[in-house]
């Protein structure tokens, strides 16, 4: 599998950039959206704060199925936004293995905390790290582009 390290793009990129950004380093890269306009859509729908991560309950609130950022997002940048149940449980490998070609914005649980990243294609957008530490996906949105 193929790998994007966003942190460090990101810290070149923008000097909002952080360790506790990966939701707005997934939605950037899921969204097809820089990172600046992934922050900036954070702190209005997520309640991102720099430096402090977003709790993933909001996140799955504002992504939901006729959320209201969903709505709101879908107008801004002509996408859509669902839940994906198909792939909650499956692995990195499940994944790779079936050859699964979408975009997606997946939650996992490293070492009893909460991280997430986008998997587009057979790309992974993320941490260095996250091909080797990456369990069962918990939550897995799909985003539609137009």
């Amino acid at each position: 599998m193929k790998h994007v390290n966003t942190y460090s793009i990101s810290r070149i990129l923008s000097k909002k950039c952080n360790e506790y950004d990966c939701v707005v380093r997934s939605i950037s890269a899921a969204f097809d959206i820089s990172y600046d306009e992934a922050y900036e859509l954070s702190v209005k729908w997520l309640g991102h704060v720099s430096n402090q991560g977003i709790y993933v309950d909001i996140m799955i609130d504002q992504l939901s199925e006729g959320g209201e950022m969903n709505t709101e997002v879908g107008r801004l940048f002509d996408i859509d936004i669902r839940f994906c149940n198909d792939l909650v449980g499956y692995t990195l490998q499940k994944y790779i293995s079936e050859n699964i070609m979408g975009r997606y914005i997946v939650n996992i649980i490293i070492d009893g905390t909460g991280h997430t990243f986008a998997l587009i294609d057979d790309i992974l957008y993320g941490n260095p790290e996250d091909i080797e530490h990456v369990g069962e996906f918990l939550e897995v949105w799909e985003v539609i582009l137009p």
